[in-house]
């Protein structure tokens, strides 16, 4: 693969992670992640810096998976004392082609990098649907409710509200079915939990298909039924 390129992001991190997070956006430095065999979720030791460029500092935490917080909850009932260090998910894959990582700490925070959030936005403008939730706030799919506002106006958007909810676990089930398959076309062993390092140089091979991923993305949506 050749030597392994880092570079300092503007977040104070060294960011490793070229491929799955080349514009060093993650507020995390996350090189240390491992990708969950179980779950197909990220879990480990991220690192948060701040401070002056005189006085640099850092704080690292522990991100569970669904599986990893499951067991701590389970000890948890033994042993009632939480550490301070654990957190919950701040990093996530994008949740239409899993070949980058994102924030996703915030209940502001968007479901794709910046690739798949133009081609979902472009998708939702040009059919006039909220098909496709854009983030986990139902504001950033201009689905909001400003008073004075109309009876007409207040059953319509309890209608799309209700709607949007209902199409969220939808994208993250999505998510998941993607990242399966980038790993099984990467030919990862899907039986052990994998180094996200370890993705991260191979994903580069799968990105020019991401509006593939996001075609097949919206077919998916479209085939399930929202009662």
């Amino acid at each position: 693969m050749g030597k392994r390129i880092t570079e300092k992001c503007s977040k104070g991190y060294e960011n490793s992670l070229i491929n799955l997070d080349p514009k060093g956006e993650l507020l995390y430095g996350c090189s240390d992640l491992i990708i969950c065999k179980s779950c197909l979720k990220p879990y480990g030791q991220i690192v948060r810096s701040f401070g002056e460029n005189q006085d640099p500092q850092s704080k690292s935490y522990f991100m569970n998976c669904r599986c990893k917080k499951e067991e701590k909850e389970k000890d948890g009932m033994k042993n009632p004392e939480k550490t301070a260090s654990d957190i919950t998910t701040s990093i996530e894959f994008c949740q239409c082609c899993s070949m980058e990582l994102i924030n996703f700490g915030s209940k502001y925070s968007s479901f794709f990098c910046d690739d798949c959030m133009k081609l979902a936005s472009s998708y939702n403008e040009i059919t006039g649907t909220n098909l496709i939730p854009l983030g986990k706030h139902s504001f950033m799919n201009g689905i909001m409710l400003i008073s004075p506002y109309t009876k007409e106006e207040s059953r319509q958007f309890k209608i799309e509200i209700k709607d949007f909810f209902k199409r969220i676990p939808l994208i993250m089930e999505w998510q998941k079915y993607a990242l399966f398959e980038n790993l099984y076309d990467l030919d990862f062993d899907l039986k052990t939990d994998i180094s996200i390092s370890d993705y991260d140089k191979l994903v580069v091979q799968l990105k020019k298909d991401k509006p593939k991923k996001f075609n097949n993305m919206v077919e998916y949506l479209n085939s399930q039924k929202i009662n």
